[in-house]
């Protein structure tokens, strides 16, 4: 350790109050940046694991009325996986305890066991049973925004006749996890809900016997998602579709990902305050510390810088006596001088001027080159730093 490094540490100990407080604002900075990553992580990985476990669609469309035989032309378009049919449509919700009525989406699933794409995730109560005809699904929001449990009845008006709805349970949707009516900018849960019928009760209520009015599907690995869309498009534009889109244009998958962006818009921006507050701390104490000792740093930084040129003039002067040495040896006794030179000097950086003109004669020699290298290499390399300079003038005014 430098004597500059053990001279901080003093100092740091001397003001360790102040370094633990700058320490702190940077910790908590790294400690909300870290969690905050952390955090969004944790949440795409789960949104993505629930996705995946639901079945969650990759491509929607909706239409006026369609064939169910249509399904199959569907399928045949390149780079399509599965595709799942429904019938849904907007109804009228009369709640108890609610002095004004509510909208619902009212959505078909299938009566078999394979109920396709865009599962539901059973929370309470069970699954619809086939046999028996007025019961739903309601999702969680919608439940628990009315205190709706298992066995409770509401009402809604489907094609003008209202109905008695049986709640069998509550459920959540990957499709609707963000459940916004159309038009509304936030979702309102005491007003707007989704409930899950059986395909063929909603389909005699709502006249769609044999048809569907929307469509999802999955898609390959590798396909191309624009060109599936617009071949749907193309496909279903004969039978009213009002425009297909991907998941990223699906309402509730888009303000999923905003809010994930700002999260990571906060996980970016808060922990650098901390950090830029840190930072400035940090630099006000050192050019403080700096402005105060400016002088001891300077005479300790100078003995520093000569002892390493004075380990650096032993080590060229060695190499220099080697070279003269070795010339010697090859038949350049007059060389020697050079090494002589080195001794007489003493290492010292300021007479190395000399050994130079003597190297220019010993090159002449032709069995002198290796000592004339060595002396070279030694001058080049001890050239005397300004601090070891200014130093050492003041030792010979002295």
């Amino acid at each position: 350790m430098s004597a500059l490094d053990r001279k901080l540490w003093r100092d740091l100990m001397t003001l360790k109050g102040q370094a633990m407080a700058i320490a702190l604002v940077i910790g908590c900075g790294v400690a909300a940046f870290v969690m905050a990553l952390t955090a969004l992580a944790s949440l795409q990985h789960t949104r993505d694991r629930y996705y995946d476990s639901q079945q969650f669609a990759e491509v929607f469309a909706a239409l006026k009325r369609a064939p169910n035989g249509l399904a199959a032309r569907i399928e045949a378009i390149p780079g399509v996986g599965r595709v799942h049919t429904r019938v849904q449509m907007q109804v009228t919700l009369d709640i108890p305890g609610m002095m004004e009525p509510a909208s619902g989406r009212l959505l078909s699933m299938p009566d078999r066991d394979d109920i396709g794409l865009n599962r539901p995730y059973l929370r309470r109560g069970r699954w619809l049973d086939p046999e028996r005809d007025g019961e739903v699904l309601v999702s969680e929001a919608l439940a628990g925004a009315h205190r709706l449990r298992p066995g409770d009845v509401i009402h809604a008006v489907i094609n003008g006749r209202r109905r008695a709805l049986r709640i069998a349970g509550t459920v959540l949707s990957p499709e609707f996890i963000y459940e916004i009516r159309t038009g509304d900018m936030l979702p309102d849960p005491k007003r707007f809900g989704v409930l899950w019928i059986r395909h063929t009760e909603l389909a005699q209520m709502a006249g769609m016997d044999g048809a569907f009015n929307e469509v999802s599907l999955t898609l390959t690995r590798g396909a191309p998602v624009a060109e599936v869309v617009r071949q749907l498009d193309l496909l279903l534009a004969s039978w009213g579709g009002v425009g297909a889109h991907d998941r990223e244009d699906q309402l509730s998958h888009r303000m999923l990902s905003d809010e994930f962006a700002q999260l990571r818009g906060m996980a970016l921006i808060t922990p650098g305050i901390f950090l830029l507050v840190g930072a400035f701390l940090l630099n006000v104490v050192l050019a403080r510390v700096i402005s105060t000792q400016r002088e001891q740093i300077a005479a300790i930084r100078a003995f520093e810088v000569c002892a390493v040129q004075r380990e650096r003039a032993g080590r060229a002067y060695e190499a220099a006596r080697r070279g003269g040495v070795s010339a010697f040896h090859g038949g350049g006794g007059r060389v020697c001088a050079v090494g002589a030179a080195s001794r007489r000097t003493g290492g010292d950086p300021r007479l190395w001027h000399r050994t130079e003109r003597r190297q220019r004669s010993a090159r002449r020699l032709p069995g002198a080159v290796r000592g004339a290298d060595g002396s070279v290499a030694g001058t080049r390399y001890t050239e005397p730093h300004p601090a070891c300079a200014v130093r050492g003038h003041h030792q010979i005014d002295r």
